[in-house]
């Protein structure tokens, strides 16, 4: 068994103008482990702080879980919560094979004419990017040999004895094998049935039927054997004697961690043209204020050109009671409501410990050409 390889990523490094319903996609030279990789793939993105505030102060509303008031600054980071779909595909055609069975690596290399791999398909849990942001994969190897990162594929698929009376019955594995040395995984059905009433026995190889744990009940969910193999059972009428092998290897990581830095557009179009010839690309606003997630950038659309206090201003008198807003174009006096228009107030450590929640505010709204003037 070997290390993994990574191979490609879509997009690549410095990539810009990436449309936000991009799918992200890692190549590897084999099928990997799925435990260690969303264990180690992490994606950091400003839109989707969380921890910003001191002491890990928590920057966001309580009950919708998102945040309005701050965390638009392009300055702070966060994790991207990811969602992952693995499908093998063909080393010598780069075609996706998807959900194939292979009983062990030696049958993932005699696939067509150069062996099979996994790939991976990334996209936000929020199902897509925001527009105008800087996101950062990192795919974390192992360079310092601490037997960490993303490891190669440990427990392979479950392959039914030949002898087996019933053909209903299944076993599925999963997991990552944490054991020092390759072995047989053997699951025997002891007490005929479906699941629910079929027991099982189960054993390493190396240690012979004798050393087998004995009377576990089937059951659909995964449960966990040893050394973090985990198997279920699907389908029905499992026969007394029934026999099924797995076979797991040690881990091998990736030796070397990649950084995969893109830069989304401005959110004009969300999926990549059918054949661009040359990759669009797009600046981050130049707005004082950041605009919201999915908010046009387009030169037509108004934008602020200054406030008093600035954007991000501190020390600011406590005698305050006035923010000025400076437009680029007149102002249309009837689209300034209190609903579009909307001031809170939160302390500048944020919400901590979940005191001191922000609050809005009244306020008194007046237009003057290109000028908003907010009283409170």
């Amino acid at each position: 068994m070997a290390a993994p390889l990574l191979l490609l990523t879509s997009p690549s490094d410095e990539s810009t103008g990436i449309p936000t319903g991009s799918t992200v996609q890692l190549d590897f030279d084999r099928s990997i482990d799925v435990v260690t990789f969303k264990n180690f793939v992490v994606m950091y993105g400003a839109d989707y702080d969380l921890t910003s505030g001191p002491d890990s102060a928590m920057w966001i509303d309580k009950d919708t879980g998102n945040n309005p008031f701050y965390l638009r600054s392009p300055g702070f980071k966060g994790v991207v919560e990811l969602q992952y779909r693995f499908v093998f595909y063909d080393l010598d055609t780069g075609l996706d094979i998807g959900t194939q069975t292979f009983n062990n690596e030696a049958e993932e290399l005699a696939y067509g004419d150069s062996g099979a791999a996994h790939r991976v398909y990334i996209t936000p849990t929020a199902g897509h990017f925001a527009p105008d942001i800087e996101y950062t994969l990192h795919i974390l190897g192992d360079p310092d040999s601490q037997s960490t990162g993303v490891g190669a594929r440990t427990v392979f698929d479950v392959l039914p004895d030949v002898g087996n009376t019933s053909d209903s019955g299944i076993v599925v594995s999963n997991g990552g094998y944490t054991g020092p040395t390759a072995e047989t995984v053997n699951i025997e059905i002891t007490t005929a049935g479906d699941i629910g009433t079929a027991r099982y026995k189960w054993w390493f190889t190396s240690g012979g039927v004798g050393s087998a744990i004995r009377e576990k009940l089937t059951n659909r969910r995964y449960r966990p054997l040893q050394d973090g193999i985990q198997v279920r059972f699907s389908g029905d009428d499992f026969a007394l004697g029934d026999l099924f092998t797995i076979e797991v290897v040690p881990a091998q990581y990736m030796a070397a961690s990649t950084q995969v830095v893109f830069t989304t557009n401005d959110g004009s179009y969300s999926l990549p043209p059918d054949s661009p010839s040359v990759p669009a690309t797009s600046e981050p606003p130049g707005s004082v204020i950041p605009p919201l997630p999915g908010a046009s950038t387009d030169a037509t659309n108004l934008q602020v050109v200054e406030m008093i206090p600035a954007d991000g201003a501190f020390n600011v008198s406590k005698k305050t009671n006035t923010i000025t807003v400076l437009f680029d174009e007149e102002l249309e006096a009837s689209s300034i409501t209190q609903d579009t228009v909307r001031l809170y107030r939160l302390p500048a450590l944020g919400w901590f410990e979940g005191q001191r929640l922000p609050r809005e505010m009244g306020k008194k709204l007046t237009v003057s050409g290109q000028t908003l003037t907010v009283e409170f």
